[in-house]
């Protein structure tokens, strides 16, 4: 859990200073000591969000519409086994037991379309 000091004074927590709009990572288990809930309830520290979280998320909605625009663009051209094979791979696809190119199709479709 990331703490962030919203005052001008200095905290100390964990035995760590903690200056004026400085973050502290802490374990979570702060979240309930009872001197910490009561700073965070009166807003003299704050929660911080972690922002890798919503990059993660928001780069995998990017890689599903890559996904999705990367095999429109295979089916507009000559689809092979290969190909197929290839876009499933680096797209972690378990194509199961799809053989035929219509299989395999059809698999993909369905993991890639699905949102």
């Amino acid at each position: 859990m990331l703490l962030k000091n919203k005052t001008v004074g200095v905290y100390h927590i964990n035995n760590k200073p903690v200056l004026p709009n400085q973050t502290i990572e802490v374990p979570a288990s702060f979240a309930t000591n009872p001197v910490i809930k009561k700073l965070i309830d009166r807003e003299k520290l704050v929660v911080v969000e972690v922002k890798v979280e919503k990059a993660e998320e928001q780069q995998k909605q990017e890689d599903d519409i890559n996904a999705v625009e990367e095999f429109e663009a295979l089916q507009a051209g000559d689809v092979t086994l290969a190909k197929l094979r290839a876009f499933a791979k680096r797209h972690k696809i378990d194509l199961g037991d799809a053989k035929s190119i219509e299989d395999m199709t059809t698999v993909i479709k369905a993991c890639v379309t699905v949102q």
